[in-house]
């Protein structure tokens, strides 16, 4: 276990990688409902500008397949389908309480036909190579305890010729 500096924190020089994953799905556990609010006002709305700009850039040419890794609320994957409607979204998260949130969401926008929600791990993605033409990663990426193999994986699921899409 990780070194206290005091009774409350852990310098995040101590934690662990397993203790740093155990600590994002707590948090992201506990702001779930607040969740949407928090990511809109601490961006001033950028965030939903950048999913914009981001489904712009997308293009589907062969498996009109999209993977949201780190779905959380699922604002990526929806944004998506709502500009493609020829496309199926997976959203993938290890948080099921941010997934569930985000089901009720897509159910609201009659989307569930289109959008599935898958729970794993970015760093183990449970898909076969070349299954998607554009995976994608929003806000989670600063979450991601190895970002180069988080990444890696990610483009293994992209179809040759298909756009892998991270930021």
């Amino acid at each position: 276990m990780a070194k206290h500096i005091n009774e409350k924190y852990v310098s995040v020089a101590a934690i662990t990688k397993a203790e740093h994953v155990r600590v994002v799905k707590d948090i992201f556990k506990t702001i779930t409902r607040r969740y949407d609010f928090l990511n809109h006002f601490f961006s001033l709305g950028r965030d939903i500008h950048w999913r914009r700009f981001t489904t712009g850039k997308m293009h589907f040419l062969k498996t009109f397949r999209f993977l949201d890794v780190a779905t959380g609320t699922g604002d990526l994957a929806i944004e998506t389908a709502l500009r493609y409607p020829a496309v199926r979204v997976t959203g993938l998260d290890f948080v099921q309480e941010m997934m569930d949130r985000g089901k009720r969401k897509v159910e609201k926008k009659g989307l569930s036909h289109r959008i599935t929600f898958s729970r794993g791990d970015a760093l183990n993605l449970p898909f076969p190579d070349d299954h998607f033409d554009v995976a994608g990663i929003a806000f989670g990426l600063r979450h991601i305890t190895d970002r180069k193999k988080g990444l890696g994986e990610e483009r293994q699921g992209v179809a040759p010729r298909g756009p892998g899409m991270g930021g």
